[in-house]
């Protein structure tokens, strides 16, 4: 069903954006640069540019190796990505199909 579904698109999405977080604490730039990619397609799905092109910046960064902004991101992830969350889960998908 379609709840089933958001719910599960809500989980995956807190799941992917904490394993983030924790793969910038870690300092593992592969980590980091899989799950930065991951976030970057999902918010390009759903039209959230700003957090894409931050998704963008830090799989950037990640693939040559520098995670020298690490702190802004993981503080920026941390108060940004909640607020997302938030409006992802006040969506009204129902009314959105016309249902």
């Amino acid at each position: 069903t379609l709840a089933r579904g958001e719910s599960f698109f809500l989980f995956y999405w807190r799941t992917l954006c904490l394993n983030l977080l924790r793969a910038l604490a870690d300092g593992s730039p592969a980590d980091v640069q899989q799950y930065a990619h991951k976030i970057k397609g999902m918010c390009s799905n759903i039209g959230a540019r700003q957090y894409e092109a931050l998704a963008r910046q830090i799989e950037d960064a990640s693939k040559n190796g520098t995670l020298g902004d690490q702190n802004d991101w993981q503080e920026r992830l941390a108060n940004d990505f909640p607020r997302l969350l938030d409006a992802i889960a006040a969506i009204d998908w129902l009314e959105l199909q016309g249902n």
